[in-house]
């Protein structure tokens, strides 16, 4: 199961401190290597993050967590909002040009001193999408940890959507 590493705005609960809370029990799930139904123990902070009351009801009240006894699980309504919003998130990926190539895209120059940012559901399809515009004019592709924009004096050029 992968993790979130932000907070993620539009998972489509009730209210942000639902979605962070959902957020944060997932994660844990993740860390401890247990399935996304699986009964937990939260922590006194994530507790009172459960119980909390935006004013539309606390997490447990709007069905985003279920509380078993003395140990809670994430409700299946909240479990199909985080695996949908993994599926359909979009990832950021880094397209250079090397030393040879130039191009303009969406009327921005691309060449040695900036990186095309694509964002895109799997390198993949980063990768179709900057071969449908300049074909194989181009050098690397770079996830966000691999890239240094300090070699990029120009910075990012543009950021296309893949489709």
């Amino acid at each position: 199961m992968e993790k979130f590493t932000t907070t993620p705005f539009g998972l489509g609960l009730y209210h942000i401190e639902h979605e962070e809370t959902a957020a944060h029990i997932w994660n844990q799930l993740v860390d401890e290597n247990i399935s996304p139904d699986s009964l937990f123990d939260p922590s006194p902070v994530r507790l009172k993050n459960i119980h909390y009351n935006p004013g539309s009801g606390n997490a447990v009240e709007l069905g985003v967590v279920e509380q078993v006894g003395d140990k809670y699980r994430l409700a299946d309504f909240a479990i199909e909002k985080i695996k949908a919003y993994f599926e359909n998130r979009m990832h950021r990926f880094y397209f250079t040009c090397g030393q040879v190539h130039q191009h303009v895209i969406e009327g921005k120059v691309w060449n040695k001193d900036s990186v095309l940012q694509v964002k895109a559901k799997s390198e993949e399809a980063a990768r179709d999408e900057v071969f449908s515009r300049v074909g194989n004019k181009w050098s690397m592709c770079y996830v966000p940890a691999e890239m240094d924009l300090e070699f990029f004096p120009n910075g990012i050029c543009c950021e296309i959507t893949a489709k």
